[in-house]
């Protein structure tokens, strides 16, 4: 038999106090021992959709008036054409007994839930513990109603769902609740567990896998997985006591160093330095790694003065327009912040102080950008002046700008590079020649010529030219001899000719070194004429 226990509310603030006492309310077991309170679960809806408030009201609904409605509203609808397979699930990540479920509607018999199921996790699969329960609201109006429905059995589990089975609809299909929060104890505290398995499974779906800067190798993400996956079994299976729990966060802990250890690491990126902030999660390495899963969680040490994240580009300038903080907290929150660049060993404001609104309830990591005029430097920083929220992550900062740089020596290697590259003689020496073709490959990356600073390129310059200078002296070419046949012939000379008219192509190898027969330092008709010459005085 089910039990119910309704009384309808004259004054919805008694309601209130009511509901706030429960929450705070000891539960004592038989033989004296303090149980814990549940704990405010991760809800998520199935097949349902949020119309207005939040999820956490449902089971953490303090009052926000003295007039009624005393509670915040939670609204939601059908996530389809129908109410089949809606579910409101309820996550502790700790083992919990579940023992009755309380409901506060708004418009009870108008808008409220009008019969649900109520089900249970337990090896693997989902468990009715009760189906069918006509809620018996005698309310109608807008006023609050509270009812509990008491299990039969209480049921012990990690994960609680409460199936929507209908609904009241006087003028919408929205529904109006209230408060709909599973009642017990913690059984067994595993939260910390399911909470370091979380944030693992978290990190590992987020990051940039491949092999470039900053990104992490399938292997190591197959690693980490693999880690969790087998602590997540064996506390799905009920192989996990109390005891085993600081053992297992350890080794999650030590998996997690692991594999953000072994990030491929980034060629140049800027030192990030902060001050003012205290760090209590993360480093100010992940703040320029390209990995928005990676984040440095800080609060201000010192409110009453400016905190600054600092991007120094190891005197190296930059040209650069715009800086962006990619950041989140646990709710939307207002950085006021401005930017600064050091000029002439002087901090300058380089844009003025701004409110920057992070919603964090619309998505989770979110960026917003400061711009200013064009400005050359090696450092520049965000100041933020004032934060609303009592701490918050930053995971990126991002630049929107070029490296100030001088390419044109290593673009006259490219050209000389691509020149042994495309001369059959050359494939004589294999070993040379693949050296080569590595030591060219980032020298035309686009990358390397947009983002790279001086330092970087003038190394790539140095590589090159070494590994074009191992050609030389391996064949001596005459002049006039082009193509390297090792004798001179029609086709040197048809290959000036096209040189002269710009109808060389990619794939004519032509040695432009050799093609100023008469050396007069120009590259002409008469150096084509001066072959045939040659050419005919040996017939």
């Amino acid at each position: 038999m089910k039990a119910f226990k309704t009384s309808k509310r004259v004054l919805s603030s008694l309601i209130a106090i009511m509901l706030l006492v429960m929450s705070c309310q000891s539960f004592l077991a038989a033989d004296g021992d303090e149980k814990k309170p549940l704990n405010i679960p991760e809800i998520t809806l199935e097949n349902l959709q949020v119309r207005g408030g939040s999820t956490t009201y449902l089971v953490d609904n303090p009052p926000y008036s003295e007039t009624a409605p005393t509670m915040r509203d939670f609204d939601f609808g059908p996530g389809s054409d129908n109410m089949q397979d809606a579910y409101i699930v309820y996550n502790y990540g700790n083992e919990v007994m579940i023992e009755s479920l309380t409901l506060v509607g708004w418009w009870p018999k108008d808008q409220a839930v009008k019969n649900i199921s109520l089900e249970y996790f337990k090896d693997g699969q989902w468990v009715t513990a009760q189906e069918n329960i006509e809620v018996p609201w005698q309310t109608s109006g807008g006023t609050e109603e509270e009812v509990e429905i008491t299990l039969t059995e209480p049921v012990a589990t990690m994960k609680f769902r409460v199936k929507i089975n209908s609904a009241y609809h006087s003028w919408s299909d929205k529904i109006c609740m209230h408060l709909m929060r599973p009642n017990g104890y913690i059984f067994t505290e595993f939260k910390p567990l399911t909470d370091a398995i979380a944030q693992a499974e978290k990190l590992v779906s987020q990051v940039l896998i491949g092999d470039k800067g900053g990104e992490f190798s399938q292997d190591a993400v197959d690693s980490l997985n693999a880690v969790t996956k087998e602590i997540k079994e064996k506390l799905d299976a009920g192989l996990v006591t109390t005891d085993d729990i600081p053992a297992l966060i350890e080794q999650i802990e030590t998996a997690i160093e692991e594999f953000t250890s072994s990030q491929n690491p980034m060629e140049n990126a800027p030192a990030a330095e902060a001050e003012n902030l205290t760090v209590s999660l993360g480093n100010t390495n992940y703040l320029t790694d390209r990995q928005i899963s990676t984040g440095m969680t800080v609060s201000f040490t010192d409110s009453e003065n400016p905190a600054y994240l600092t991007l120094d580009f190891s005197g190296k300038n930059l040209n650069a327009t715009g800086l962006s903080l990619l950041a989140s907290s646990s709710d939307k929150f207002t950085l006021n912040m401005s930017a600064e660049a050091e000029i002439d060993g002087v901090w300058t404001e380089i844009a003025a102080d701004t409110d920057f609104n992070y919603r964090c309830d619309v998505q989770g990591t979110e960026g917003h950008k400061i711009t200013f005029d064009s400005c050359t430097a090696s450092k520049f920083r965000i100041k933020i002046n004032s934060s609303t929220a009592e701490s918050f992550t930053v995971y990126e900062i991002l630049w929107d700008g070029l490296y100030d740089t001088d390419t044109s020596a290593m673009d006259d290697l490219i050209n000389k590079a691509n020149s042994i590259i495309k001369n059959p003689a050359s494939s004589d020496y294999p070993d040379l020649l693949d050296i080569l073709k590595i030591v060219l490959s980032p020298a035309e990356n686009q990358e390397t010529s947009i983002l790279a600073n001086q330092g970087k390129i003038d190394t790539i310059t140095q590589l090159l030219s070494e590994a074009i200078s191992a050609f030389d002296g391996l064949a001596q070419y005459e002049k006039g001899d082009v193509n390297h046949s090792g004798s001179l012939e029609v086709e040197d000379v048809t290959l000036i000719q096209k040189h002269i008219v710009e109808l060389l192509q990619e794939t004519d190898f032509f040695d432009e070194s050799l093609a100023d027969v008469d050396e007069d330092g120009v590259i002409s008709i008469k150096d084509a004429t001066s072959i045939q010459i040659t050419i005919s005085n040996k017939l």
